[in-house]
């Protein structure tokens, strides 16, 4: 589709015929009817000084948030008037957000996970999920993937650790493949090294990111992330895979489709894969979870 607009888009919402497009370099905010694919700017105030970063529907609203270097800003829209939102995240913006019910999830680039509810004033800061890393006395300060599956809210973080949040509160339990040690010792394969995205659909868990470049699926009965390797993705190479990064996500009618870096990918869910015995000597997975799983559990969030 051509983009014959001012500005590079960077996110968007959609809404039945209507697409809302932020763009940067410079940031402009469009209102595209799509069965035209014709565009308005919105103009929002002082819009060559940001760009648009992140665009979700909440209370009746399109939320808007933009960011320029510490000066982030939100806007909501409401019959087509906009008015500033002067309840903001402390020096950031959402990088992913995720309406549940009558609460606003908002993953930030570097200063955590913040909610707030329809009824509240201000923005509240989660309580961060423990480090499944190098260091398990760190907690984990980038979130970038949001997902609410099977009553909780599950949230990876670029540091390669996905964090389970039953019904959105603490106590958490971290979900991994492998505990830090036996990556050093045995290539236990893990999840991305750096996770984008989260995406539950059909009853499944997805995530993706960097290094590997091909999403891994849920296996819940076993808390292994399996890649999709196995169906014919390739693990990691730019001309295949679709670029060394999975963006995000999105799951339409019987497949999953992938915005990479390099193409847009996509995966029949008949295709995705389940877990298997064989994947265990395959991947390097322990098969003893017991000590695994006792240590992504305890003391989650370390500082609640």
């Amino acid at each position: 589709m051509a983009w014959p607009y001012v500005g590079t888009p960077y996110s968007w919402y959609a809404e039945e015929d209507t697409l809302w497009v932020g763009t940067e370099k410079p940031g402009r905010l469009y209102r595209c009817a799509v069965s035209q694919w014709l565009c308005e700017d919105l103009q929002l105030p002082a819009h060559d000084s940001f760009h648009v970063f992140n665009i979700q529907r909440f209370n009746k609203s399109l939320a808007v948030f933009t960011y320029a270097y510490r000066s982030p800003k939100a806007w909501l829209i409401n019959e087509g008037k906009i008015h500033s939102w002067d309840s903001l995240i402390p020096d950031d913006t959402p990088f992913h957000s995720l309406v549940v019910g009558d609460t606003l999830w908002a993953a930030t680039w570097e200063s955590g996970l913040w909610y707030r509810t329809t009824s509240d004033s201000v923005w509240k800061r989660q309580a961060a999920a423990r480090w499944i890393g190098g260091n398990l006395n760190d907690s984990l300060k980038n979130p970038r993937g949001l997902a609410w599956h099977n009553g909780a809210l599950w949230v990876a973080d670029w540091a390669s650790t996905v964090t389970r949040m039953p019904s959105g509160r603490a106590p958490y339990d971290a979900v991994d493949n492998c505990i830090w040690d036996s990556i050093q010792s045995t290539s236990c394969r893990r999840g991305p090294v750096n996770i984008f995205s989260l995406l539950s659909y059909r009853g499944r868990l997805f995530s993706g990111g960097f290094f590997g470049a091909s999403p891994h699926v849920l296996d819940e009965a076993h808390g292994f992330w399996i890649p999709t390797e196995i169906a014919g993705w390739c693990w990691d190479n730019d001309n295949v895979c679709g670029g060394k990064r999975t963006w995000d996500m999105v799951g339409l009618g019987d497949t999953l489709y992938t915005a990479s870096s390099r193409f847009i990918m996509k995966i029949p869910l008949s295709q995705v894969p389940v877990f298997s015995e064989s994947l265990m000597d395959r991947f390097h997975w322990p098969r003893d979870t017991s000590f695994r799983d006792s240590l992504f559990r305890r003391n989650n969030p370390l500082r609640p």
